[in-house]
């Protein structure tokens, strides 16, 4: 973990003195996306179960938007290096249910997701109308906060918390290029351990706006 703050804090630096020289081959972008995430329902309710036996019922948001800004560099036609910041709107979550003495208990979680994540563009041709496609491959390091409420027979609870952790992320995309400094990007990429959980992941549709310096 300690590895992947170093490796985020040089990107950020060195980025950052790019930016002030407007060297060639630097670009940034800002855009939004579209989650489809990966269901705890399941799991969630078999811990219920485990603890209180009885029945329960729950469901969870099955998408989430997020906001998305990039700064990048440019190695040459095939190669660039590409620091990304994320903050995503909040997951959704409720329950309720009876415990086998036939208490009920019922309650809400909402949940987000932000942080940075650093990764390696590359585009597989040179040729100029194949240029613009690329796979991405990198590391991420997300924080996720939440708030729980809880009813349990009438009892009422409140709670807050969060979990933070990396992973990977992989992915493909295609820049379409609007004009000779602005294109329009267009990307999906799967992120796992959101928040260094394992069983936490999302597929991200993206679109972002870059603009370039060259």
């Amino acid at each position: 973990m300690k590895t992947i703050t170093k490796i985020i804090y040089v990107a950020i630096a060195s980025i950052a003195v790019i930016n002030s020289a407007k060297a060639e081959g630097y670009y940034l972008g800002g855009g939004f996306g579209y989650n489809s995430l990966s269901s705890d329902t399941d799991s969630f309710e078999a811990r219920m179960k485990n603890i209180y036996g009885g029945t329960i019922s729950s469901t969870q948001n099955g998408s989430v938007g997020n906001i998305r800004l990039i700064s990048g560099l440019k190695i040459n036609k095939q190669y660039s290096m590409e620091l990304g910041y994320s903050k995503s709107g909040n997951i959704g979550s409720t329950y309720i249910g009876k415990t086998a003495g036939n208490t009920s208990y019922s309650g809400d979680y909402s949940s987000s997701y932000s942080g940075f994540d650093v990764s390696a563009i590359i585009r597989p041709s040179t040729l100029p109308k194949l240029n613009n496609f690329f796979v991405n491959v990198g590391i991420h390091k997300y924080d996720v906060k939440g708030t729980a409420h809880d009813n349990f027979g009438g009892s009422l609870s409140s709670q807050s918390g969060g979990s933070n952790g990396s992973g990977q992320l992989f992915g493909v995309g295609y820049d379409l290029k609007l004009n000779k400094f602005v294109d329009l990007r267009f990307n999906i990429t799967h992120f796992n351990k959101i928040g260094g959980a394992s069983t936490d992941r999302l597929n991200n549709f993206g679109f972002t706006l870059i603009e370039n310096y060259n």
